[in-house]
């Protein structure tokens, strides 16, 4: 008797090699899943700073205020004073001109430190051609340029004196205002002028300080630089 031929067989061979396969992808899986890269959160650039409040101002308000890059500190010092603003409408009469006289002598000092801020010009001098000897003309011209320069450095001198003095005062006049300014209610009117004292003494400050360390640089520019004291103009 004839045997019927197994056509099943074909088919068990084929499931067979399917199965391998899905289990050879299956396996394959965490591995892939651990070489992919996973994406990065995205970053914030929100600033989550918040303008002083005038009457509960804390003690690193300043730093904080200069805490990043100048563009983040001129966005602060912006809402500052928008704060500071919003704040002084609160006030009547002669209360509410006396603090907005008070406002406009502090942004006028916050334009100055600006300007401190980008540090002094630079001092170049052109040399003079060294020779083996000058005319008497040459040596008068000569005589001439080393006496301005220093008179420039004795002037720049006087200024970083002044600016160190200036900030002396202005830093026990600070010591006085923040006295003043914890001695004082926090829902007093008061409060609100001790903290725009606060904030101009802080930026006066600041502004002198920032006035010396310039002085300070262009005089050793000067000092560095200057191609008639390197002759020995002194001399003549």
């Amino acid at each position: 008797m004839d045997r019927k031929p197994n056509n099943k067989r074909p088919h068990r061979l084929l499931l067979f090699a399917v199965s391998c396969l899905l289990a050879a992808c299956l396996t394959a899986l965490p591995v892939a899943a651990q070489i992919l890269p996973v994406p990065k959160a995205a970053e914030t650039t929100e600033d989550t700073w918040q303008a002083p409040d005038l009457a509960d101002m804390s003690v690193d308000w300043w730093p904080k205020l200069f805490a990043g890059s100048d563009e983040v500190t001129d966005e602060r010092i912006a809402k500052l004073l928008e704060a500071m603003e919003l704040r002084v409408r609160g006030l009547d009469g002669e209360e509410l001109i006396t603090a907005q006289n008070s406002l406009t002598f502090i942004r006028s000092q916050l334009e100055l430190l600006a300007l401190a801020r980008k540090g002094p010009v630079d001092q170049d001098f052109e040399p003079p051609l060294a020779k083996e000897g000058y005319s008497l003309d040459e040596l008068l011209d000569l005589r001439a340029q080393w006496r301005a320069l220093a008179s420039s450095t004795t002037q720049l001198g006087l200024q970083i004196e002044q600016s160190d003095r200036k900030a002396s005062l202005i830093q026990d006049r600070r010591d006085k205002v923040l006295r003043e300014y914890d001695a004082i209610d926090s829902e007093s009117p008061s409060r609100i002028f001790a903290g725009l004292n606060r904030v101009s003494a802080r930026i006066e400050y600041e502004l002198a300080r920032k006035n010396s360390e310039n002085f300070e640089q262009t005089l050793k520019q000067i000092e560095s630089q200057s191609p008639v004291g390197q002759l020995g103009c002194n001399q003549y």
